[in-house]
């Protein structure tokens, strides 16, 4: 059987992958798979930057929310906010990871006792301060092989891929 390769400029779909598979879209093929590749370079360069720091994208992501707000947020409301959806057990996981590390707190609401608020701590701002300033810099580095309208024209296309995709599940 015929499988999609690398041809040193992404993955393409042989003409024999084509006769083998009737009715395939190669370019859906090819773009799905260079996707997912890329998709892949990305999160282990920007995973190399958050390792130094004991944090991971999810909990990257979750302490740049809590950062961006002035007030205290409730789990569930950084769970709304995550970038990519995250199950409420993967959430206690990530929360639990940056109290751990000493970066949140957890505390009690002052009127309502039922309800838990996340906190920034100094330790878990000097993180942030850090790590966010590098990762901006790494990402102009990253994308560099496309200038500023390729870029702005492919987040238009993956917009656009994504709301579709959350349409059709």
């Amino acid at each position: 059987m015929s499988r999609p390769r690398s041809s040193g400029r992404g993955f393409r779909v042989s003409s024999e992958f084509v006769k083998e598979h009737p009715g395939v879209d190669p370019t859906a093929t090819e773009l799905i798979l260079n996707l997912l590749v890329t998709a892949a370079l990305f999160e282990g360069k920007l995973e190399r930057i958050l390792r130094e720091r004991k944090l991971t994208v999810g909990s990257f992501n979750a302490i740049e929310i809590i950062a961006g707000d002035a007030e205290p947020l409730t789990p569930s409301e950084v769970a709304r906010r995550m970038t990519i959806p995250v199950s409420t057990a993967t959430l206690t996981g990530i929360l639990d990871t940056l109290e751990r590390n000493g970066y949140i707190e957890r505390r009690r609401h002052a009127t309502d006792r039922r309800r838990v608020n996340l906190h920034l701590t100094a330790q878990g701002r000097h993180v942030h301060d850090d790590v966010v300033p590098r990762v901006l810099q790494q990402q102009k580095t990253w994308t560099a092989a496309l200038n500023k309208s390729e870029r702005a024209k492919f987040t238009d296309d993956l917009v656009r891929l994504s709301d579709h995709l959350r349409e059709t599940e």
